[in-house]
């Protein structure tokens, strides 16, 4: 059984791995298309003479570099959440296995836990 669990792990871990990956090559492909839509843009503006039009243009612009940083930004943090989160999930999983019955007696106490608390709102709720 803990075997079956390590080796999902792994394959958990091999996923997560893969995501990485994948995430790394679509910020590349979103700056090249970035850094490409930027040269038809120039060439768009010169071609357009509505003000308004180019003011759109141009926000709609400094939208995208902005979205483009922020992604760069916030890419290696989703990673790392991504990692220590496999990393939690083995841990859990050692444990359960390691401890079977406690957590099934965990489990049920958050559960009696749990209805006595919404018991007691709900008869509360019912008094007023």
């Amino acid at each position: 059984m803990s075997e079956e669990i390590l080796e999902n792990a792994n394959e958990e871990m091999e996923r997560s791995q893969k995501i990485a990956e994948l995430e790394a090559k679509i910020a590349e492909l979103e700056e090249q298309l970035h850094l490409l839509s930027e040269d038809e843009y120039e060439e768009d503006i010169d071609e357009d003479d509505d003000d308004e039009y180019e003011e759109e243009r141009k926000l709609i612009h400094k939208l995208k570099r902005v979205a483009s940083r922020l992604q760069n930004a916030v890419s290696p943090l989703v990673d790392k959440c991504s990692e220590q989160r496999s990393r939690i999930a083995n841990k859990t999983a050692e444990s359960v296995c390691d401890h079977p019955l406690a957590f099934v007696a965990l489990a049920f106490g958050a559960g009696f836990l749990a209805a006595k608390v919404l018991e007691e709102k709900i008869i509360f709720n019912d008094r007023r």
